[in-house]
């Protein structure tokens, strides 16, 4: 008879792995790429998570890892083609998963969608008190819908084969004043998933939810983001922290961001399981053609 932690640490597998996807989609941002535009990114990061099961008390970690390249191309100035592929590693107690992924999507520009983020009249006193800064603002939204299909290898080697839709709405709100730029974006989405051989009946639902908070001078930014992802089908909730250095040469193509931060997690259909909290790292590089 398999031991109780090992029982344990199997149910939690598909929960995490849920999470990771559904964070993943929800960077896509509020501006839609230029013209006749590529951009090319790589990123990867890691979890590291730890929790005691219930009713044996026994201390488990979590690893995860996974490396991601995205490519998008501006057809218009208000449309945008996305394509992504990813694959990630999860251990829990010497029990790996993987799992390959690919990402097909459309951005679309939503103007009328687009809304300050800062309080009422902040931008409009703030210019009034200091006529002589000259002060830009420009506000985006866009909205970014797509299909993605799933290939996953459980630790017994079984193959689960997953796919369905998503769908995003991506604000942001930046203030300019010479070399300095403030900046909140909002980003919120929803995922409808599905098992092989299941009916539309049968369609899971994920939500997530993402807050960031920018200041940069010339070629750097320094931003506090913040993430939430609920699984409505397990209970399952994420939420998360993290501080993100960008540098993007003020003439460059290119960019570059480290991020490191913590992470919660819980888990209703184990309520017993006390999770801990978490660190998170992240890299990040992008090139624009």
């Amino acid at each position: 008879m398999p031991r109780l932690h090992h029982i344990y640490a199997g149910l939690l597998i598909n929960p995490f792995l849920l999470m990771a996807s559904a964070e993943i989609k929800a960077h896509a941002g509020a501006w839609v790429a230029h013209e006749g535009q590529t951009k090319l990114s790589f990123s990867h990061e890691r979890y590291a998570n730890e929790f005691i099961l219930p009713r044996t008390g026994v201390r488990q970690s979590l690893h995860e890892s996974y490396q991601a390249a995205l490519v998008e191309y501006g057809v218009s100035e208000n449309l945008t083609l996305s394509g992504k592929l990813f694959k990630s590693r999860f251990a829990a107690d010497h029990r790996v998963t993987k799992r390959n992924e690919a990402q097909l999507g459309v951005m679309m520009n939503a103007s009328k969608a687009a809304t300050g983020l800062l309080p009422p009249y902040l931008f409009r006193l703030t210019k009034s008190l200091l006529p002589r800064l000259k002060l830009h603002r420009d506000k985006r939204a866009s909205v970014f819908i797509g299909r993605f299909e799933r290939d996953t290898r459980n630790p017994n080697n079984t193959r689960h084969l997953t796919d369905g839709n998503f769908t995003m709405l991506a604000m942001a709100d930046k203030i300019t004043a010479g070399r300095l730029h403030v900046m909140q974006e909002i980003e919120s989405g929803e995922t409808r998933l599905k098992q092989s051989g299941e009916t539309r009946l049968k369609y899971r639902m994920e939500r997530n939810a993402l807050y960031r908070f920018s200041v940069g001078y010339a070629a750097w930014q320094i931003s506090s983001q913040a993430a939430q992802f609920q699984d409505e089908h397990s209970g399952f909730v994420s939420l998360s922290h993290s501080y993100r250095l960008r540098y993007k040469p003020p003439d460059g193509d290119w960019e570059i961001t480290l991020g490191r931060g913590q992470r919660r997690v819980g888990q209703v259909l184990l309520p017993g399981t006390n999770l801990l909290r978490g660190r998170q790292w992240s890299l990040e590089f992008q090139r624009r053609f």
